[in-house]
């Protein structure tokens, strides 16, 4: 789209692109979302206990989940779906809590699955990717990393051993500190690590602090989006955009 603006002698400065980014910001166009969230936002909010709203078809109900499910399916003039057949609850069961089909004939034993060691590898997935765990370095080079698999076998006992989450949060974020002396709180912290990282040192002393403060930002980040559920990348530059 910039073809017509480029000047017919290549050794002439590309005015171009530039000119259109003049015209743009001399326009004061919104960059931004008109309101941040500030203090008030819903899920800054201290969890309450809701009112379990009132339905009509109080049969279906077998539990207070039920009544909100209901509630708004019948404010959008739905019915429910059919109840699944045995074998189908069966295998969605198996599915959700282990990720793995279930053998012929099985009949769906809750605490059996809850106690299998699949259940742990199944559900542990989820938390190694919001972790951004990788096996390997990335960038271009992408080095190994043969020791990765510690981090992932510690997250997969801790969920097989219905590790409390605040225990889970606080070993992760800084196990070392707390208990010193046991190797699997240690272990925990490969949380604050277990990121991107560029295995091409720089020569220079400006590039090494450079890279030191991505590594730093990198850590600050994904605590904040994994346990406060804010981004604070930005404000290594500029306030936010949208959080507070």
């Amino acid at each position: 789209m910039f073809d017509s603006f480029y000047p017919k002698n290549n050794n002439h400065l590309m005015i171009g692109p530039w000119l259109i980014l003049v015209l743009i910001l001399n326009l004061n166009l919104p960059i931004c979302a008109e309101e941040r969230a500030s203090s008030d936002w819903w899920s800054l909010q201290q969890v309450k206990r809701p009112e379990v709203p009132e339905v009509q078809n109080k049969k279906w109900v077998r539990n207070p989940i039920d009544n909100f499910v209901l509630a708004k399916l019948e404010e959008e003039g739905l019915v429910p779906a059919p109840e699944a057949d045995p074998r189908s609850l069966t295998r969605r069961l198996y599915f959700d809590l282990i990720g793995l089909p279930p053998e012929p004939d099985s009949l769906p034993e809750i605490e059996k699955l809850l106690a299998s060691p699949h259940y742990g590898e199944r559900w542990a997935r989820h938390w190694l990717d919001v972790a951004r765990y990788g096996e390997s370095n990335g960038f271009e080079y992408d080095q190994l990393r043969p020791n990765a698999w510690a981090y992932r076998d510690w997250v997969i006992d801790a969920l097989n051993q219905d590790m409390p989450y605040d225990r889970f949060a606080r070993l992760q974020i800084a196990g070392d500190v707390i208990e010193p002396n046991d190797p699997g709180a240690i272990t925990a912290t490969g949380f604050l690590v277990c990121g991107a990282f560029d295995g091409l040192k720089p020569s220079g002393d400006k590039q090494r602090k450079i890279m030191r403060q991505d590594e730093m930002e990198d850590l600050v980040g994904t605590v904040s989006q994994t346990f406060l559920g804010l981004t604070v990348h930005c404000a290594r530059c500029h306030d936010h955009k949208f959080d507070p």
